[in-house]
């Protein structure tokens, strides 16, 4: 199981920016479009970023079928069957060397991390818009993705070619807890090494008890960290200026 990384992603811009946008994904043409339809869309990081039709045709991530494997199942003669598994041998390796040639890597894996930052492709989830700002053309879109192991900078900077993208990262496993302004390439804060600190803490405090006895304790003070974090984030949020 991968350790999960829970993202909370806003985006800042004008009306236009952000239709500019979400027409990407639908038919919209005015910011009223993107309100009316915008709880309806059930979107992914690929809806955004679409998966070329090879990645999808060829599993080149895995190894080519041994010709033992291709023939379970079948039950054509087996020199028909050595014909097919000579024509699916050159399909591969042709599939192979176009994606290697025309995108950079090969296999839907390498393809997914190049261009998402994760391995798997994601739901978008609770979409929310804020409009209510002082200035009137300018609105925020907020939404959550999980994603396996790391945090989708890639999907995320394609996301902020059109309006201003800052993200906030929660690792399971506190490898990492930040902030990152996305377009300004800047980390804003990372508490991660606080939180490992705060665990050491307690449990060089607690070296004679069982852990059971005080990890409860424990929580409580990482959550109240990460819900600092939090707030920072959506303020942060509100501050920026855009560009």
């Amino acid at each position: 199981m991968p350790n999960w990384v829970k993202n909370t992603v806003a985006l800042k811009g004008t009306k236009q920016q952000m239709t500019k946008l979400f027409s990407q994904v639908a038919d919209v043409k005015t910011w009223e479009d993107v309100e009316n339809k915008i709880d309806n869309l059930e979107l992914t990081m690929r809806s955004f970023l679409p998966m070329p039709q090879t990645f999808l045709d060829w599993d080149t991530t895995n190894d080519m079928e041994k010709f033992e494997w291709f023939c379970e199942g079948k039950n054509q003669p087996k020199e028909e069957l050595r014909k097919e598994y000579e024509k699916y041998v050159r399909g591969y390796m042709a599939a192979r060397e176009h994606q290697r040639d025309t995108y950079g890597c090969v296999g839907w894996y390498d393809y997914n991390c190049k261009t998402l930052g994760c391995k798997w492709d994601a739901n978008l989830e609770n979409i929310a818009i804020i409009d209510e700002l002082e200035k009137d053309d300018i609105v925020i879109v907020y939404f959550s993705v999980e994603t396996a192991w790391s945090r989708p900078i890639p999907f995320l900077q394609h996301l902020a070619t059109f309006v201003n993208v800052v993200v906030l990262s929660d690792e399971e496993a506190n490898f990492f807890n930040s902030i990152i302004d996305i377009n300004n390439e800047v980390e804003v804060k990372d508490i991660a090494q606080d939180i490992n600190k705060l665990y050491k803490k307690f449990e060089e405090e607690n070296k004679e008890v069982d852990e059971d006895e005080w990890f409860d304790k424990y929580e409580v003070a990482e959550t109240t960290l990460k819900n600092e974090l939090e707030d920072e984030f959506y303020q942060y949020v509100i501050d920026l200026e855009i560009s």
